[in-house]
C-alpha cells in the first residue's frame, strides 16, 4: 500500500531533486563534491516527505517532545508511548513484537534506524565498546 502525503508543490520539488540525484548517480564514479551533493539532495527529499510516505527512509517519527513513537510500516499509524521503553530490553521486546506483524514496509534497515533513534532519545549506548566487533 503506497501512502503519499506530500502536497503538489512538494511533489514537484521531490521529483526535481530525485531527477538531479539520478543524473549524478548515472554518471558513474562521483567526485567528492558530487557525492556530497547527492547525499544532501537525498536529505532534502527526506525532509519534504511525510513519515507516512513509503518513500520516506524511516517511516516512523518521534513526536510530542519524545513522548510518542509513531510507526507507519503497516499502512497506518501505530503509536507507542516511549515511556514504556525504560530499558534496552524493553526496546528489544518492542522489536520482537513488531516483527510478528506482517507489515509490508517493515525492513531491516528501518528497524535499525528505529533502534538507533530510540537509543539516541533515551541516551542509551547499546554498542559502546562494540565498534571493533561491528566493523569486522
Amino acid at each position: 500500500m503506497n501512502i503519499h502525503i506530500a502536497n503538489h508543490s512538494d511533489e514537484a520539488r521531490i521529483s526535481a531533486l530525485t531527477d538531479k540525484r539520478d543524473a549524478i548517480k548515472a554518471k558513474g564514479a562521483m567526485t567528492v563534491a558530487e557525492l556530497n551533493e547527492w547525499y544532501l539532495l537525498g536529505h532534502e527529499v527526506q525532509a519534504l516527505l511525510s513519515p507516512r510516505d513509503t518513500r520516506h527512509e524511516k517511516m516512523f517519527a518521534v513526536s510530542g517532545c519524545g513522548k510518542w513513537l509513531s510507526i507507519y510500516w503497516g499502512g497506518y499509524e501505530y503509536q507507542y508511548e516511549t515511556s514504556r521503553l525504560r530499558t534496552p530490553e524493553d526496546l528489544l521486546w518492542l522489536v520482537l513484537h513488531l516483527s510478528q506483524k506482517d507489515w509490508p514496509d517493515m525492513t531491516g534497515a528501518r528497524v535499525g534506524l528505529l533502534i538507533g533513534a530510540v537509543s539516541h532519545l533515551k541516551e542509551w549506548q547499546p554498542f559502546a565498546g562494540k565498534a571493533s566487533e561491528v566493523t569486522q
